[in-house]
């Protein structure tokens, strides 16, 4: 995702394909590393800037002429709950990716809902996928402790918020910071 050229290839496949693009997800997200801010280089964050964030910048950027050739579309970035209050501790690249991935969401919606994009963040709090396999299971069941559905969330969870921003039910929400965490936030 951080080489514009294979995300461009990508775009020009699915439009050879498909014929059209009417949406996309962010997803994209390097493997976390736990350690102490001293321990981080540059180069940590640099990785997690490069794959989550200049990914989603450009694939939106490489779509948007798209979306707004075709009168619009949806734009949805996977954020985290770790922007909300404070930051996991000793992930730093992580949390300042999500961060940042939050107001870029922001950005596109004011900058292109003229132009029929909106454009939407789900920030999932800690979810049962391959990228939280290195963390205790001490540290994922004081998770759902302290979720009042006294669960993680599952890939479907978060896959049905997505469904949801891209459904006709949700076509006056843009900018938004949409939170499938089980309640562990609550604003």
């Amino acid at each position: 995702m951080s080489e514009r050229s294979d995300v461009a290839q990508m775009v020009k496949s699915t439009l050879t394909s498909f014929g059209k693009i009417s949406g996309i997800v962010n997803n994209a997200c390097p493997p976390i590393h736990t350690k102490s801010f001293l321990d981080f280089s540059w180069n940590d964050i640099k990785l997690h800037l490069d794959i989550q964030l200049k990914g989603a910048f450009n694939l939106t950027q490489l779509v948007i002429p798209h979306l707004i050739e075709s009168g619009g579309g949806v734009v949805v970035n996977i954020g985290s709950i770790v922007v909300d209050n404070t930051p996991t501790a000793e992930w730093l690249p992580y949390n300042v990716a999500k961060s940042a991935i939050v107001n870029f969401t922001k950005s596109i919606a004011n900058d292109y809902g003229p132009k029929g994009i909106r454009a939407n963040c789900v920030s999932p709090g800690m979810t049962g996928t391959d990228l939280i396999a290195d963390i205790p299971e001490k540290a994922k069941m004081l998770t759902k402790m302290q979720t009042p559905l006294r669960k993680l969330a599952t890939p479907d969870d978060i896959a049905g918020t997505v469904a949801f921003l891209f459904s006709n039910r949700s076509l006056f929400i843009t900018g938004q910071n949409i939170r499938v965490c089980g309640g562990i936030v609550m604003s």
